[in-house]
């Protein structure tokens, strides 16, 4: 444990900094000994991309691009899809952590492989109960028996669906506990034998499922 932390003491912060986009370019192998980014997105994956960076800009401040300096630029070692997004998006500067440009090759190759990995697995029964749809759909993950593009594009259809009632603050603040406590209770089928992706939804629809009168 004494030299996991010294080693960590040894660690040099890489701050922040602000960047014009128009000095960035994406990494497609440029910089000798280090592969172009290894990821591909559809077309359909990309435009979701977009929509989800106009809705929470703030998200590329918490997750910044990483760039090397290289030529006189600077070179996405990691976020370049996000970068081609931003500059569809028509945006001017971006939030990057910059990688000292004594960092050798070895790592930098290593951190292009870490960037776009992705470890552990989804729990998609839990993904699909305590998320909302559009939330999961715009960041492009796909729960095997949720059809989430056709439940974004058929949002405008369902709103003849949407009950609307109201209640005292009271009322909201119980009504809002009580969803909380049932969604943990809720089946693990309960999205696909709905097909509903909405955890409110499916919380409220398992409480009244317990009340429903015999037929």
């Amino acid at each position: 444990m004494f030299h996991s932390m010294t080693h960590l003491h040894n660690m040099q912060t890489i701050q922040s900094i602000t960047i014009p986009l128009d000095t960035i370019d994406n990494n497609i192998g440029q910089i000798p000994g280090i592969p172009p980014n290894p990821r591909e997105m559809s077309i359909q994956e990309f435009q979701k991309l977009k929509a989800s960076l106009m809705r929470d800009r703030a998200f590329t401040a918490a997750c910044e691009l990483k760039v090397y300096p290289f030529e006189g630029r600077w070179v996405a070692i990691g976020g370049n899809m996000r970068l081609r997004a931003m500059r569809e998006l028509k945006w001017t500067h971006a939030i990057a952590k910059p990688i000292p440009a004594d960092t050798p090759l070895e790592q930098l190759q290593r951190w292009v492989i870490l960037d776009n990995a992705h470890f552990g697995k989804w729990d998609f029964d839990k993904l699909a109960n305590e998320f909302e749809v559009e939330d999961i759909a715009s960041a492009c993950i796909n729960i095997p028996y949720v059809d989430t593009d056709g439940l974004l594009n058929a949002k405008a259809e369902q709103e003849g669906t949407i009950k609307k009632f109201i209640f005292s603050p009271e009322q909201a603040e119980d009504i809002k506990r009580i969803l909380k406590k049932a969604k943990p209770h809720m089946a693990k089928d309960i999205v696909a034998r709905t097909g509903n992706a909405n955890s409110n939804g499916n919380a409220l629809f398992t409480i009244l499922e317990q009340w429903q009168p015999p037929k």
